[in-house]
């Protein structure tokens, strides 16, 4: 049985969204690399770009399942990330989006069983971007982690609070 203190939900941290964007960035050079691989694999031959692409993603990227939930006053993200421990997961939110990205790394190492003494690294990450129905008060997002299921609370902003952030923007010409 677990101490009660592990059962609690641990918070992911929450960043600045332009630590994600450079994660992302990060992200995209690996998996351009990976793809220009395949590529190369492949005997240089032209015309599957798309394909090198998405095998390269599908290779690199764990796939995460994602729900939200809206109600008056609150949306709410869940996302399935099993493995991931809070250290390894960052949130960042925007008034109409939220990021969310995880890299975990973990050495293998072999079983008792296995003659041979094979080592190694096996790495793990996730990086998405959601789109909101609705503005969102950053100020007051949470996030949990709780059994491998990430919880993202965003409180909506007030009618009112929404009224004035757009007075308060410069028209669009």
């Amino acid at each position: 049985m677990q101490p009660a203190k592990e059962l609690q939900p641990v918070q992911p941290l929450i960043v600045e969204a332009v630590t994600l964007f450079n994660r992302m960035e990060e992200i995209q050079q690996q998996i351009a690399e990976r793809a220009y691989q395949l590529f190369e694999e492949r005997g240089r031959d032209d015309g599957r770009d798309v394909d090198d692409w998405t095998r390269a993603e599908a290779e690199l990227l764990a796939p995460i399942n994602i729900k939200g939930n809206e109600t008056d006053n609150a949306l709410e993200i869940t996302a399935e990330v099993p493995g991931f421990d809070q250290k390894d997961i960052e949130v960042a939110v925007e008034p109409r989006r939220v990021f969310v990205s995880g890299k975990t790394e973990k050495a293998i190492t072999p079983d008792n069983n296995e003659d041979r003494a094979f080592t190694g690294q096996q790495m793990s990450m996730f990086f998405r971007a959601i789109d909101l129905p609705a503005e969102i008060d950053t100020t007051k997002a949470e996030a949990r982690l709780s059994d491998g299921r990430l919880t993202l609370t965003l409180p909506k902003l007030a009618a009112s609070e929404t009224t004035e952030t757009a007075s308060q923007e410069p028209p669009v010409e």
